[in-house]
Formats: structure tokens, C-alpha cells, sequence
């Protein structure tokens, strides 16, 4: 597949996906610089106030689940989905956009897509080349674009493209390369209103590192960060979960959802 028929699918993706959420009630930092591992529940997730009791959590061998082997009827299913059509990202976007986020106040109110830049981290004055060099600064990258009215075309270049709102911008301040400069892929970006202690929304960056057995063997290694809106005010890395089984970084780095 080719690389523009690859962001024409992650848009596709994208488009049909607007406005599903997935529930869930993740723990958030908050903004200070308070250790967010100082206060724990009991499943070693810190706890700011966000976190249901334990009681308040499915208990998925009584509450309608069916028998083991069963499929849940809550799950999302294909019948669920309708497709709309697709659009184009502009070319600023080329070997990136592995993950996006709608932010409803984006684009003056309409709605707009924040959509990650190119896939590895990267220094500006050498685009589009992995971050072997230590003297180099690199970082990820967003954007955000409009959403134009996605059309159905057998031809992808007939497809609308979308608008680069504001130019490409650096969201993690150099944190992401601390786990490791070159193997690993920007992988995601969500917006998320403020949690607990939070006074303002933030964006969330996640990273999967490629060839992990090779740069880290055995050990697990975080893969979340959050900055502000503008992408300062970086604070991270994250680890998810405690840093055990099965919450390894390989098997709970990449993608974010709502």
C-alpha cells in the first residue's frame, strides 16, 4: 500500500470514528509536579480522585456478559459503523499521521482533527530522517487540520483536502527521546478535557518502540506524556500501570482513546 493510500485509510478511520467514545476512567497527573506514584490504589495506579472504587467496575461474570467464548454485545461491531467517505491530509503529513484526536473546539468551533506529524522524532533541520545523531533536537509532532465534508471518490486524488490550521508544532519537549532516540514511532495523540487536580485540557502523546528486545531486551519502558493545548508544559514519561505483566510498554504503548 502506498503511503498516501495509507493516510487516506487512517482518515477513513478517523471520519468514520467521530464522536465514539470508548468508556473508561483513566488516573491523570495532575499539572504541578506532585509524583503522581505518591498516592496508589491497590492496583499500584495513582490514585487523584479520578479512580472508581473497586466496587464500581463491571463485574463481567455477572453483569450480562456472556459465557466464556461468548462475544459481549457491548462491543463495537462492524453493523455499528457507516462509511462516509474520506478525505486527504496535505502533504505536510507524508510518512506520519499514525494517530489523531477530534477537538470539538477546534477551527473556530467547527470541529478540527490534531493529527500526529511525521512518524519518528525528529529534528527540523533534518526532515524526514530517524534521530540517529545525539546532537540533534528531536521531537514529535502535531498539527491540525480542518475537516472538510468527506466524499466517496474511486480516485483518491479527487478526494476534498483538508486545511493545515496552523503550522506543525513539537508536543513532548524532547521527553519521548528519552526513552529511546531513533526505534520509536509517534504513535498516537488524544485531547482530553482537564481531570482531578488539572486546570486546563491537555493533549496526551503515546510512543511504541519498535525492536524493543534489541534497545531495551527485557525491561519495559513508559510511553505516555501530556503537554498543554499549544504543546508546552511537557510532563512526562508515563508508565501504564505498575511495570509488570501484562503491563509491559510493548504491550500498552501505541494507541489512546477518550
Amino acid at each position: 500500500m502506498s503511503r498516501k493510500s495509507q493516510l487516506i485509510a487512517l482518515t477513513v478511520i478517523g471520519i468514520i470514528t467521530l464522536g465514539v467514545g470508548l468508556g473508561c476512567n483513566p488516573t491523570v497527573p495532575p499539572d504541578d509536579n506532585t509524583d503522581p506514584d505518591q498516592n496508589t490504589d491497590t492496583n499500584g495506579i495513582p490514585d487523584d480522585g479520578t479512580n472508581p472504587p473497586a466496587g464500581d467496575l463491571p463485574d463481567y461474570t455477572t453483569d450480562g456478559a456472556p459465557p466464556a467464548g461468548g462475544q459481549p454485545t457491548e462491543r463495537l461491531q462492524s453493523a455499528d459503523l457507516t462509511y462516509l467517505g474520506a478525505f486527504r491530509l496535505p502533504d505536510d503529513f507524508n510518512w506520519g499521521a499514525r494517530g489523531m484526536s477530534y477537538y470539538p473546539a477546534g477551527d473556530d468551533g467547527a470541529g478540527s482533527l490534531l493529527v500526529t506529524g511525521f512518524e519518528l522524532l525528529q529534528d527540523p533541520e533534518h526532515p524526514g530522517e530517524s534521530c540517529w545523531d545525539p546532537e540533534w533536537d528531536c521531537q514529535a509532532y502535531f498539527g491540525e487540520v480542518s475537516i472538510p465534508a468527506p466524499q466517496v471518490q474511486a480516485n483518491w486524488e479527487d478526494l476534498p483536502q483538508a486545511t493545515l490550521l496552523r503550522p506543525m508544532a513539537t508536543f513532548d519537549n524532547g521527553l519521548a527521546s528519552t526513552v529511546h532516540r531513533e526505534y520509536l514511532f509517534v504513535s498516537d495523540i488524544e485531547y482530553v478535557t482537564a481531570r482531578g487536580t488539572q486546570t486546563s485540557d491537555k493533549l496526551y502523546g503515546s510512543l511504541v518502540l519498535w525492536y524493543a528486545e534489541g534497545v531495551a531486551g527485557e525491561d519495559t519502558f513508559p510511553t505516555v506524556w501530556f503537554s498543554s493545548m499549544d504543546g508546552s508544559a511537557a510532563r512526562g514519561m508515563f508508565h501504564v500501570g505498575p511495570e509488570q505483566t501484562p503491563y509491559h510498554g510493548r504491550k500498552v504503548g501505541s494507541y489512546l482513546f477518550t
